[in-house]
């Protein structure tokens, strides 16, 4: 089990769980841009976010809400906006816990699955992430200008 108390790592491994989680579609294609994963970062560190992005593309709340901001510290952080998520990015692609893959005009993110660190932090995210994996799923699968969109308002 890993300790979220450090900022650092909470954000590290939510990293880590989106690109475990939403790198790749049913079919093994590979969908995951730099630029979303900066804008689903940004929606995820935040369950206030994340709640209110997924009821204004999805009509969805999110599940374990309430436990959040009573039993788990990770409520309090929140992205800056998107430099500070495009620095954690990068950190981590310097640290071969991502690769980057160039197809057609867009840049794919791609974890190091050769990490078992992976397997672990998919194991011990908190519960707001874990028990709404498919409602994350949906917005993923959303343009990068509706979840743009969506965070704007949010």
């Amino acid at each position: 089990m890993i300790d979220y108390r450090e900022e650092m790592d909470f954000k590290l491994a939510l990293v880590l769980f989106l690109v475990v989680n939403f790198a790749e579609n049913k079919n093994g294609k590979k969908l995951l841009t730099i630029e979303k994963l900066k804008l689903l970062i940004l929606t995820c560190l935040s369950p206030k976010k994340l709640d209110i992005v997924s009821r204004k593309l999805n009509d969805k709340k999110i599940n374990y809400l309430k436990n959040v901001f009573y039993d788990d510290s990770s409520e309090i952080f929140d992205a800056d906006g998107l430099r500070e998520a495009a620095l954690l990015v990068a950190y981590m692609c310097n640290r071969n816990y991502l690769k980057i893959e160039k197809q057609e005009s867009k840049y794919i993110v791609l974890g190091n699955m050769a990490s078992d660190l992976s397997k672990v932090i998919n194991e011990s995210v908190p519960q707001y992430l874990s028990k709404n994996i498919k409602v994350i799923k949906s917005i993923s699968g959303k343009s990068e200008s509706l979840i743009t969109k969506a965070l704007l308002e949010a």
